[in-house]
């Protein structure tokens, strides 16, 4: 570098360092009060297969679209956001599916609408909406893998979506408190250079030469948090980052993770400051420009003009669209380890179905990002290691119609999850140690997990489950529906109670059983509803923490009294009971019981049909009772305005007090 660039670039470094200050002065003064802009999202729809006319409401808006073959709902919340420089936050939607089929609903987001005129900020003219072109974007808040490339997050735009599936019966919510990688939004600073959508102009001359590039859709930006000090410029192009990372060193593993087809070599040329990202022979796609010096110091100015507007001047308006159609028609079918592995990495691969038994030895790992369904046909796949599945993150997971089968004596796990989506429909699990292990606690995300028409029949726990405590701000949710879960060794369902924020559902004639309880239910914050269920073990039901609701439900202690109750601090007395609650903690608990086809007993003479033990230093838990039928006396737990009846048959039955005239 000769001595008159070294001092352009110390001069420039003070010019960066000041605006920097005025822009981050304005947030800061603007308190995110001042400077604040409204965001309205219009919900539309881009929707095939079968055409049917629906009503679509998003908070105070209905729209009436032509809708595809889909039973459901999807809602957008009708709200404002407020923005500042550097902020950024979620787009709230929720997609229901009542439906029998897997739905696969594409999110893109269009900045289209952003135009108007010019405003004047302390006599400057400034044109926001243009300005904002290059300043707000969205992505999906998840890692995903596309192109053999992996991303830490996914932008979508006009020209990139993303695809969520959503499982039969259940409801796919983007919210801090959802069971959904996020859709937000984000106003960038600190901006090297942006992925743009361009069609290139052809040399009037000579048409395979490309003389400029026009932007069509800002899709994405190139954030960087550089250093003026160690960031250098060779005239107006950007030279080092980190005072020894050159621009060439730098785009080369920017796009080395960006999930486009191409990259950026060493002989990769510019077409006036534009890098051919994924072009087609054309020069229309995807296209990467550095900004210049002169154009970093004016983002800069544009920042604090943009942020010192007031709150009332100006609404951006941005459409979210989703395509949604039923799960793909498409099948691929699979006979060996090695076609079922590769088509489970293949994002076109549509439904992936056996054509024979296939016996695995390593597990199969769900990336994030990846949505798999997999249609056993009929057969049986195998494994003989400790795990059959293992999804992480964001993974969505599809199986039915056949069996999952492992190796006891391995400890064979059918599924292991952190933060995923789990869909099982006529499926068989057998042969394992454990059904499901879900450990939402170690990432930030809570899983979905839902068992219809199945069986799942394991050693030790048919279901294990950690919340996700403090990881997220959101709840892990297990929904069990007209299926059996077997735990042939502990429990049908354990829960954990160091790992608070589940959301477990029982119903529909489903049946769970484990040697030593039914269901473990011992976490904090949580709810759980049984409803027209059958639970058996040594004591059906023990409860612990949380709040836990049973409706026309039969529940049955199977053993005898093993030992009294007592404070545990692990673990639970072996009372024998139908419902066993243990209090003495820093937390509520409390069991309803209702519903007049409700039965809960204990075989053991000693034991109860109903019983909860506390300490007298921790919380009281309670339990309220209003209707059933019980193998001993439940009084005690009678709702205000019920009583308990003798039947004269050694059981007692919950109805309303009947008024006297």
């Amino acid at each position: 570098m000769t001595e008159n660039n070294e001092k352009m670039n110390n001069a420039r470094h003070d010019d960066l360092g000041l605006l920097r200050k005025l822009r981050k002065s304005v947030i800061i003064r603007a308190a995110l009060a001042l400077a604040m802009i409204v965001l309205t999202l219009i919900l539309l729809f881009s929707l095939t297969l079968a055409w049917y006319t629906n009503v679509v409401q998003t908070g105070g808006l209905v729209f009436e679209t032509e809708q595809w073959d889909f039973d459901g709902t999807i809602t957008l919340q009708n709200k404002s956001f407020v923005m500042s420089p550097g902020n950024s936050g979620v787009i709230p939607l929720t997609i229901e599916n009542k439906g029998n089929h897997i739905v696969a609903a594409s999110v893109t987001v269009s900045k289209q609408d952003l135009q108007g005129a010019d405003v004047t900020i302390n006599g400057t003219p400034i044109n926001p909406y243009e300005l904002m072109q290059k300043r707000l974007y969205f992505y999906v808040d998840t890692m995903a893998t596309r192109h053999q490339e992996n991303m830490e997050r996914v932008y979508v735009s006009d020209k990139s979506s993303y695809t969520y599936t959503v499982f039969p019966q259940s409801t796919m919510v983007l919210n801090e408190n959802g069971n959904a990688a996020l859709l937000k939004w984000e106003w960038v600073y600190d901006v090297l250079g942006y992925y743009v959508w361009g069609e290139a102009t052809a040399d009037a001359n000579n048409p395979s030469i490309y003389t400029d590039v026009t932007p069509q859709y800002y899709i994405r930006p190139i954030e960087y948090d550089f250093d003026e000090m160690t960031t250098t410029f060779d005239g107006e192009q950007l030279a080092t980052i980190d005072g020894s990372k050159t621009a060439l060193e730098f785009l080369k593993e920017l796009t080395a993770a960006d999930g486009y087809r191409g990259s950026i070599a060493e002989d990769t040329q510019a077409v006036n400051g534009y890098y051919p990202i994924s072009v087609d022979n054309n020069g229309r796609g995807v296209w990467l420009r550095l900004c210049t010096y002169s154009e970093i110091q004016q983002n800069m100015k544009d920042d604090a003009l943009l942020g010192s507007l007031p709150a009332d001047q100006i609404t951006y308006r941005i459409k979210v669209n989703v395509t949604g159609q039923n799960s793909r028609e498409d099948e691929t079918y699979v006979q060996n380890v090695a076609g079922l592995i590769a088509a489970l990495q293949d994002p076109t691969a549509g439904i992936v179905t056996l054509s024979d038994d296939i016996a695995l030895s390593d597990p199969i790992e769900l990336a994030s990002g990846t949505s798999t369904i997999l249609n056993l046909n009929g057969k049986t796949l195998s494994t003989t290691a400790a795990n059959m599945f293992v999804l992480q993150k964001g993974a969505n997971l599809a199986v039915s119609n056949g069996t999952l089968s492992g190796v006891v004596d391995n400890k064979t796990v059918a599924v292991y999850a952190e933060g995923a989506h789990v869909m099982m429909s006529d499926v068989t699990v057998s042969n394992v140690y454990q059904g499901f292990v879900i450990k939402d606690h170690l990432v930030e995300g809570s899983s979905v997990v839902k068992v219809s028409g199945s069986t799942i029949d394991a050693a030790y726990n048919g279901i294990h489950l950690y919340g996700n405590a403090d990881a997220s701000a959101s709840r892990t949710v297990l929904i069990v529906d007209d299926s059996t879960v077997v735990g042939a060794g502990y429990a049908g369902i354990c829960c954990n109670g160091s790992y608070r924020a589940t959301d477990i559902t029982v119903k529909n004639n489903s049946k769970v059983t484990g040697y030593w309880t039914a269901i473990y239910h011992p976490q904090k914050q949580s709810t759980m509803t049984i409803t027209s269920s059958t639970l058996e073990g040594w004591t059906a039901l023990v409860v612990k923490g949380g709040t836990v609701t049973v409706n026309d439900s039969l529940l049955n202690g199977t053993g005898e009294t093993h030992s009294s109750p007592a404070y545990h601090n692990s673990g639970f007395s072996d009372t024998g009971d139908g419902i066993y609650l243990e209090g003495g903690y820093d937390e509520d608990a409390a069991i309803y019981i209702n519903g007049a086809n409700t039965k809960v007993s204990s075989t053991a003479t000693e034991s109860l049909a109903v019983r909860h033990y506390f300490e007298e230093n921790g919380k009281t838990p309670a339990i309220y009772i209003t209707g059933g039928t019980y193998s001993t006396d439940v009084t005690d737990y009678c709702a205000d305005g019920y009583e308990c009846i003798a039947n004269g048959d050694g059981s007692y039955t919950v109805q309303q007090v009947l008024s006297q005239s």
